[in-house]
């Protein structure tokens, strides 16, 4: 099982729209993964982290894959867009990109 987290709730309707796959949005950004929401992913054994593509979204990407299990989850990168919603206007290739996400190194 597996699933998508964005940034925000376009880049979620994006991802799914474009793959078919299950995506949701966090609630306050990439700032915050509130404890509440955690029992609800650990039925899920591949969490794909869509965060914008900037500073503060990739940090905050590699702090929920600690904090979610640094073995399941994948830092997904779109060089080409800020986010998922702009991937999705441009006419990339989500399932493709969703494809090249790799695990944090465990060295970080």
């Amino acid at each position: 099982k597996e699933i998508i987290l964005t940034e925000g709730e376009y880049d979620a309707m994006a991802v799914s729209q474009a793959t078919g796959r299950p995506a949701v949005s966090l609630p306050n950004g990439c700032r915050s993964l509130p404890v509440q929401v955690l029992p609800l992913l650990e039925r899920f054994e591949k969490i794909y982290l869509w965060m914008d593509n900037d500073g503060p979204g990739q940090e905050g990407a590699e702090k929920f894959a600690k904090k979610l299990g640094l073995n399941r989850c994948y830092i997904v990168q779109c060089l080409e867009a800020k986010d998922a919603n702009e991937a999705l206007l441009k006419g990339i290739d989500m399932d493709q990109v969703l494809e090249t996400a790799a695990l944090v190194p465990h060295d970080r």
